[in-house]
């Protein structure tokens, strides 16, 4: 994702990205050339913290790292895009939510489906309809798009993939649930036994009366591309 995030700013006319820091540096200082950058690893990351061109870091590590490369770049003053989740914790996400407001800097967590536009297209649907009684989301990741070791360090199904389907919810109904039940189970037998899921359920009541329902699965590969799939649907 890193490098999708590096490729979408040197799209941009005024956009350039000026070092890559990475925890496999070696492995990819080709980028240097791609992007006309500096590849640095992490002991690195003061030389680019510290540099005044440097405007806005985007953090793309597992989320585990999430929370503490947010305060560090925050408190160099830099503006933050951050892959979801903010942290794995209420208190690390409100510590690096309350920085970035006593900072006057921006935070932004990348739910980047709110700018997908067939999902723009749903909401506007919503919009238009009034009358909204259900929502439904259905996402699937594609089987091996992950390695274990991964989805040890991701902070679990929930904070891994699921949080793009409640925040969508959230976002299309235009509201914060005021119940929320969810059931889950894991077939994979590893991470059975540290404690994640791989099959989930949610249903969300929001005070307007809609009823939002979610189910996602893991390793579901059928019709799925390497980023997964998601259909909505509405009533």
């Amino acid at each position: 994702m890193g490098q999708v995030r590096a490729s979408a700013v040197s799209a941009y006319p005024n956009g350039k990205v000026k070092y890559i820091v990475d925890i496999a540096a070696p492995k990819l200082k080709h980028l240097e050339a791609q992007f006309n950058c500096k590849v640095l690893s992490f002991d690195e990351s003061d030389q680019a913290l510290n540099d005044p061109e440097v405007n806005a870091v985007i953090i793309a590590t597992t989320s585990s790292s999430h929370c503490e490369l947010i305060t560090k770049s925050l408190t160099a003053g830099k503006h933050v895009f951050c892959e979801k989740p903010l942290a794995l914790t209420y208190g690390d996400t409100q510590t690096c939510v309350d920085l970035a407001a006593k900072s006057n800097l921006a935070l932004y967590c990348g739910f980047q489906r709110r700018s997908d536009v067939h999902f723009r297209r749903a909401r506007e649907l919503i919009r238009a309809a009034g009358d909204v009684h259900q929502i439904r989301v259905t996402s699937r990741e594609p089987g091996g798009h992950s390695d274990l070791a991964y989805l040890l360090s991701s902070g679990g199904f929930l904070y891994d993939s699921v949080i793009h389907d409640i925040d969508m919810v959230r976002w299309l109904a235009g509201a914060e649930p005021i119940e929320v039940f969810c059931n889950g189970t894991a077939h994979n037998a590893q991470l059975r036994e540290v404690g994640d899921i791989d099959s989930v359920v949610l249903v969300l009541r929001f005070a307007s009366g809609i009823i939002a329902t979610i189910d996602n699965h893991r390793h579901a590969s059928t019709s799925c591309t390497s980023a997964g799939c998601t259909q909505w649907d509405l009533c």
